[in-house]
């Protein structure tokens, strides 16, 4: 019985302890990431893109001006998809999104250095939303390499981790010492009943002062 009661204690440390980290920000690291470092880092850039764009619109249609405007949408495009497929692969894990994720991202990357070769067309608005998102996507790109990097390595949900690792063999452990316990009482009623009965689940010569053990 002192077994279970132990045992039992640590079940209930535990469940308390998973409970507990459940709720605070740091049991998902990639998520804290995501939502306080890459997310509005993300928004800024992509309010910066779409300024750019909406400027555009006003100017003339000269080739110059038709092939920023494509490369701005096709840099808007991959980023947003860029964006979702990082956000999915925190979600999922998927080694899919992640592909996606670096591809999107390499594409959006190659997209800025053609807007900078073109900044001689920008207006001063454009210029400095092209600052903008020259300056931001760096630490987008460092910020989700290293997000995407941890989730790989480490845990992405610590809680999730702990109760696989302890809670449920606990609760496993809990569950046999029970059966045992059970086993064994009704042993002593078999004995109780029928002194000369053996017990050869035991093993021993005195099934009777074994079980007194317990």
């Amino acid at each position: 019985m002192s077994e279970l009661r132990l045992l039992l204690h640590e079940l209930e440390e535990s469940q308390w302890w998973v409970e507990d980290i459940a709720q605070t920000p740091g049991n998902r690291p990639f998520k804290v990431a995501l939502d306080f470092r890459i997310v509005p880092i993300g928004d800024s850039i992509f309010d910066a893109v779409t300024a750019m764009i909406d400027e555009e619109k006003h100017l003339g249609a000269s080739p110059e001006r038709k092939r920023t405007l494509a490369v701005l949408a096709d840099f808007r495009g991959s980023f947003m998809m860029c964006r979702a497929s990082l956000a999915e692969f925190g979600e999922t894990g998927s080694l899919d999104r992640k592909r996606q994720f670096e591809e999107t991202l390499s594409l959006a990357r190659d997209r800025l250095d053609q807007l900078v070769s073109l900044r001689r067309h920008l207006n001063s608005p454009q210029r400095d939303a092209l600052d903008v998102v020259a300056l931001e996507l760096r630490p987008f790109e460092t910020y989700s390499r290293n997000s995407v990097e941890q989730k790989l390595l480490g845990e992405a949900n610590i809680a999730h981790g702990w109760m696989t690792r302890e809670t449920i063999p606990l609760s496993s452990r809990v569950a046999v010492t029970l059966d045992n316990i059970a086993a064994r009482d009704d042993a002593r009623l078999i004995l109780e009943r029928d002194p000369d009965f053996e017990l050869a689940l035991f093993g021993y010569d005195n099934p009777v002062d074994h079980l007194r053990d317990f």
